[in-house]
Formats: C-alpha cells, structure tokens, sequence
C-alpha cells in the first residue's frame, strides 16, 4: 500500500504530468482501491482482536468463578462437622435403600399376580 501510494506521489509531483491523462486517473483510482482494501483489512483485524479480546474476558471471568466456586467448597469441607454429615448422609443412604427396595417390589407387580 506504502508502495503505491509512494509511487502515486512521486508522479503528481511531476510537472509534466497531465491530471486529467487516462493513464493518471487509473493510477488515482488504484491507489484508493488499494488504501481501501488496506482499510478493510485493518477493520477485519481490529474485529477479530476484539472477539478474541471478548473471549479473553469470558473465560477470565470463568476463572474467576470457578476459583470462588473452589475456595467456597474448601471452606465448607474445612468447617464441615463429621458428626451431623455422618448422621445425614446415613440417613439418606437409608432412604435410597428403602426407595430400591420399593422400586423393585412395584415392579415385579403385574396384572397377572394381582388376580
């Protein structure tokens, strides 16, 4: 682009050359095509380092999140009582088992054994 536009200066600023040649018109106008191409392609670059700037942030703060989501979940085993947790979770067990062992009860059943 430098190039052209250097090459495009050095003939306007020839005395001799004519404005209004054909041949000097063309030059000007290819000059404009280049310096827009040029344009489009910074656009085109400038778009893509701001989505992947935006991509950056995104999974920075997903990061971010994730490191809260650690230090919270370090915090609750830390201060977690075995006792209570012990006392829950065996609860729970008890329950599933019951849950299981209605499930399969209930699924043995059909009309057949009924009547």
């Amino acid at each position: 682009m430098l190039n052209t536009l250097n090459s495009l200066s050095q003939e306007l600023q020839n005395p001799d050359v004519d404005p209004a040649d054909p041949q000097v018109q063309s030059d000007i106008q290819n000059a404009v095509d280049v310096v827009d191409t040029a344009s489009d392609d910074l656009n085109a670059s400038i778009a893509s380092l701001g989505e992947t700037q935006n991509t950056m942030s995104m999974l920075s703060d997903a990061q971010t999140d994730i490191s809260t989501s650690n230090d919270e979940l370090i915090g609750s085993l830390q201060d977690l009582d075995y006792g209570p947790a012990s006392i829950t979770f065996t609860g729970l067990e008890v329950a599933m088992e019951a849950t299981l062992k209605t499930y399969s009860k209930v699924s043995e059943l059909n009309l057949f054994s009924v009547l």
